[in-house]
């Protein structure tokens, strides 16, 4: 089952029987033992099985060959994965203009995202500026407002780059 770029949503993986007709596979959460997460039937040879992960990983199951007609299985389980991969996410210091000698704090809020999905979200950054001292010079402007370390929920889900502002 190829990779899958992280989108919140549950993802099938399937196995197909390398016998062909009068055998099906059975989909397990073991290597050996246990009852399987779904049987196959006499309709395909191939069996899908959608699990409930849905944040990046690397998730196993194991699948195992039985014949239709003996009920007999495979010697071993064949390993079966489904891998969900980060999604990109881009957070953007806001621009921002200060009169000379005044200073500024930022709050941590100030930026903008673009890739977020679901219900995952960036609640703050750590924001900074050499040109929001107070004793910043009107000579080294514009600064660059450097951004990093984005807080929030369900952002191990993704690769997230950083865009500085001015």
């Amino acid at each position: 089952n190829p990779p899958v770029i992280y989108d919140g949503q549950t993802h099938a993986i399937s196995a197909t029987a390398t016998e062909g007709s009068g055998y099906t596979v059975d989909i397990y959460a073991a290597s050996s033992g246990g009852s399987p997460l779904v049987s196959g039937t006499s309709l395909s040879t191939t069996t899908s099985y959608t699990p409930t992960q849905t944040s990046v990983g690397t998730y196993t199951f194991y699948a195992e060959e039985r014949n239709l007609t003996t009920g007999c299985i495979s010697e071993a389980r064949t390993l079966v994965t489904l891998t969900i991969t980060p999604a990109s996410l881009t957070v953007t210091a806001n621009n921002h203009s200060s009169v000379y000698g005044a200073g500024y704090t930022f709050a941590g809020t100030e930026f903008t995202t673009s890739g977020l999905l679901n219900t995952d979200g960036v609640t703050s950054a750590a924001i900074t500026s050499s040109g929001s001292s107070v004793t910043a010079t009107v000579a080294g402007s514009p600064y660059a407002i450097n951004i990093s370390g984005a807080a929030g929920s369900g952002l191990g889900n993704y690769t997230i780059t950083y865009v500085a502002g001015v």
